[in-house]
C-alpha cells in the first residue's frame, strides 16, 4: 500500500465512513453546514472522495434544525465552515 492509500485508508477510519457499496442507503453520509464557498466545494469532492454522500446545510437555520436533518440523514460526521461563515459557528 502506497503512502497516499495509507493516509485515505486512515482518513477514512477516522471519519467511519462505510465504503465499497454504490448503492445509496448503505453509503456513509457528513452533513457540511456552510455558505456556497471554495471551502464547502472541497468538502463535497473530499466527502465524495471517500465514497461518502455530502448533506449540505445552511448555516442560517437554527441549531435544532441543522440537528434535525443531521439525524434525518444518519451523517456520521459534521463539518462546520466557520472561517467562511459567521453563521456556521
Amino acid at each position: 500500500m502506497d503512502a497516499t492509500a495509507a493516509r485515505e485508508e486512515a482518513t477514512r477510519s477516522w471519519l467511519s465512513f462505510r465504503t465499497g457499496s454504490a448503492t445509496s442507503s448503505s453509503r456513509s453520509r457528513a452533513t457540511s453546514v456552510s455558505e456556497n464557498s471554495l471551502a464547502l466545494v472541497a468538502l463535497i469532492f473530499a466527502v465524495s472522495e471517500m465514497d461518502a454522500w455530502s448533506v449540505v446545510v445552511n448555516p442560517r437555520l437554527s441549531a435544532r434544525e441543522v440537528d434535525l436533518i443531521r439525524e434525518h440523514s444518519g451523517a456520521r460526521r459534521a463539518f462546520y465552515t466557520t472561517e467562511v461563515s459567521e453563521a456556521a459557528r
